[in-house]
């Protein structure tokens, strides 16, 4: 979903001239970028003139934003950022209080303070009044505004009134009464991706969650009654983080249930903060222009401070994987930044020079806006590459007598893993030119596979004698899997580009599937009485639909339902030891231990082609393929790439 898009805003500047605010509110919806913000050369926008901004939303790519002024219109971007059309719904200037998008950037949702809802289904261009009914008594002071990722689904609350909801887009509108009554300081809303778990909190209140889209609600007295002013939620609505004015950052792994506070030196005035779609990310800030920032759900946190704006920080958002960002200032200008270019270790490339350099070190084909790299990661090369086609760099940091067995990149390239036999889990964050080792798994392990999301964040790795270990934090944190009532040889493993369908094959066993991130797993065995199998390598698509998996001294078998079934697709024996394919699942390569390359355009169906490398059979071990299955890169044991 578009986590970014959710409750940007800060208070409207009628309510601080009224005084019924002490401080002014501020709102941000963020997903922590994987490169640290402070690396990266921020730009700012002229967005006509400077202007006070007060939300500012994003889709899950980062490329369709929409922001909101006060007494002013909204304004979009259909590219990251570099320019901008002001959008008047009906040519008179509102309150733009809080902005909400669907995760491709096509519907979006914004609340007036002192006014009505509006709703979009055309990127912006358009748009539609809606007026859900009020109690009487209740000022139409709408403060935050919340979405699906598909957008259909919104909840959006009025300070000291009531919260609503739609089913339908914004089309139609339902009262909520949570506490009992009408009347709440409601400051905040946060949606699971799917619209069905929120969470809401008042000023001088308490924490509320529901289940079932608003229809009921539970009060969370474990957080306790304080003057809470933003929360946060996870994708799936587990994980929940809300900041209290003048206290502490609290935050709840178990859908509000029970709740830890995260303590600082000093009380903090705190505004917002903001969660990463699986909840392991936050970013909050107070008032100034300090960010704070964990990567751990809430157990540390990092002072970031950005500078050279003007005016005061308003409302961030980011795109789903945390490298596109876009920050509103009131008083100021649109700035943006992209995470894969920045600033490298060379003082001189700060981007003064007009010129970005990419996370690799490889320079930028094009001025400051563009910000359009070559794609050096992938070898292809380029006139910007620092590296030329075909050279290789040895990180020399790292000894040569580690049993390296297994290595996933994510789809740029620039974050890796890879794991040792009787060794740890290493992952690099730039292209391999610096290597980390992650001892949080324990013991040293006889790691045998390891597997990517696109984004890098969600990694799963199997053991051979033991379990599966999966992180959603980009490998800080991971949990041990028991898919087997005892260990197992595991051999291999493979994961769809959202890291929620995983599948894995046992050496002498079956092949084991799960499609929640690694929590669950199920048993499929193959037919016709097979049984067992020397299971040696498997690949998936990026949905997780199709999969592919080979047996040594046996045949490829594929899947086109999750893995719920299986069939022979290799037209005879061989000693398999790779395997990979598409994005798509459409074109397949294997390799064989003493043989060669075989390839296959349909899925594996029908016929295979025997491709000769090397001008002889080779001791193939491993082989990977670019998304749309045209370059395939394999290894020889004793020989060559």
């Amino acid at each position: 979903g578009a986590r970014a898009a959710r409750g940007t805003r800060n208070a409207p500047k009628m309510l601080r001239r009224c005084g019924n605010l002490r401080r002014a509110l501020v709102f941000v919806t963020l997903i922590l970028c994987a490169v640290s913000p402070a690396r990266a050369t921020w730009i700012e926008r002229s967005v006509g003139s400077t202007q006070d901004w007060l939300s500012v939303a994003s889709s899950t790519d980062g490329v369709y934003l929409a922001a909101g002024v006060w007494s002013g219109g909204i304004w979009t971007s259909d590219d990251s950022g570099v320019s901008w059309t002001e959008r008047n719904p009906d040519d008179s200037p509102k309150v733009w209080q809080s902005i909400a998008s669907s995760s491709d950037g096509s519907k979006l949702a914004a609340v007036v303070n002192g006014g009505s809802i509006w709703t979009s289904v055309d990127y912006g261009v358009t748009w539609t009044k809606r007026e859900p009914e009020l109690k009487d008594g209740i000022w139409n002071k709408w403060y935050s505004i919340a979405s699906s990722s598909d957008g259909v689904h919104l909840a959006a609350v009025i300070y000291d009134g009531s919260i609503h909801t739609s089913a339908d887009g914004g089309v139609s509108w339902t009262m909520r009464y949570p506490s009992g009554s009408w009347y709440a300081r409601w400051m905040s809303i946060a949606s699971s991706a799917d619209g069905a778990r929120l969470a809401t909190l008042h000023n001088g209140g308490y924490v509320w969650t529901s289940a079932n889209y608003g229809a009921d609600w539970t009060r969370r007295d474990a957080a306790g009654f304080r003057q809470w002013h933003g929360i946060a939620s996870s994708d799936d609505g587990a994980k929940l983080a809300a900041v209290v004015e003048g206290g502490n950052i609290w935050t709840s792994k178990d859908y509000g249930e029970s709740w830890t506070e995260r303590a600082f030196a000093d009380a903090i005035d705190w505004r917002a903060v903001a969660s990463s779609a699986d909840g392991s990310r936050l970013a909050a800030f107070a008032d100034g222009l300090s960010v704070w920032t964990s990567d751990d759900s809430g157990a540390t946190w990092v002072e970031v401070t950005v500078t050279g704006t003007s005016g005061s920080f308003a409302a961030i958002a980011s795109s789903n994987d945390g490298t596109k960002l876009a920050a509103v200032f009131d008083g100021g200008n649109v700035w943006t930044f992209d995470a894969n270019c920045y600033a490298s270790a060379d003082p001189t490339k700060d981007g003064s020079d007009g010129l970005f350099y990419c996370v690799n070190g490889g320079d930028v084909s094009g001025v400051v806006g563009s910000c359009m790299c070559d794609d050096c990661d992938a070898g292809f090369g380029g006139a910007n590459c620092a590296t030329p086609l075909g050279t290789w760099t040895g990180d020399t940091s790292i000894d040569s007598s580690k049993d390296w067995t297994s290595i996933a990149s994510s789809s740029s390239g620039a974050r890796l893993a890879a794991v040792v036999d009787g060794g740890h889990v290493w992952i690099s964050e730039h292209s391999g030119t610096n290597w980390y080792q992650l001892t949080s798994t324990g013991d040293a392990k006889a790691w045998r596979s390891i597997a990517s999301s696109s984004d890098g964040s969600k990694l799963v790795a199997v053991v051979l004698g033991g379990n599966i270990w999966t992180t959603a934090n980009y490998g800080i944190a991971w949990t041990e899997r028991f898919p087997s009532a005892s260990v197992e040889n595991w051999h291999a493993v493979a994961s769809s580009g959202d890291g929620a369908n995983l599948v894995a094959v046992v050496l002498g066993g079956n092949i084991w599937t799960s499609d929640d991130y690694g929590v669950r797993w199920t048993e499929r065995t193959i037919p016709d009485g097979h049984g067992p199998q020397n299971w040696e390598h498997v690949a998936s698509s990026k949905d997780g639909s199709t999969l592919f998996a080979v047996v040594y001294g046996g045949h490829v078998w594929s899947s086109a339902d999750y893995g719920a079934t299986w069939a022979m697709t290799s037209p005879e024996p061989q000693n398999f030891h790779g395997i990979a394919c598409s994005s798509d699942g459409s074109k397949v390569a294997a390799v064989v231990d003493g043989g060669n390359i075989w390839t296959n355009t349909e899925a594996g169906w029908n016929d295979w082609i025997e491709r000769t490398a090397g001008g002889s059979t080779q001791a193939w071990r491993s082989i990977a393929s670019s998304d749309d299955g045209s370059r395939l890169v394999a290894v020889v044991s004793g020989g060559y790439v």
